[in-house]
């Protein structure tokens, strides 16, 4: 869902729904670059807060 936010980037806060995540990013003045930073630290920012990933494994 995030890294869609660049896909929408263009549109005003009007295209959005009031309680969007979409719009809230917006209206918070983050950028498509902004985004790909947080994502890209996402896993370290969690675990700053002490909330473990857990990756499913495959079943075979």
């Amino acid at each position: 869902m995030l890294n869609n936010y660049q896909n929408f980037y263009g549109r005003t806060l009007s295209d959005f729904r009031d309680n969007s995540l979409y719009n809230k990013l917006k209206s918070e003045g983050l950028t498509p670059f902004d985004i790909r930073e947080i994502v890209g630290k996402l896993e370290s920012l969690l675990l700053d807060k002490d909330i473990n990933i857990f990756i499913p494994q495959k079943k075979n």
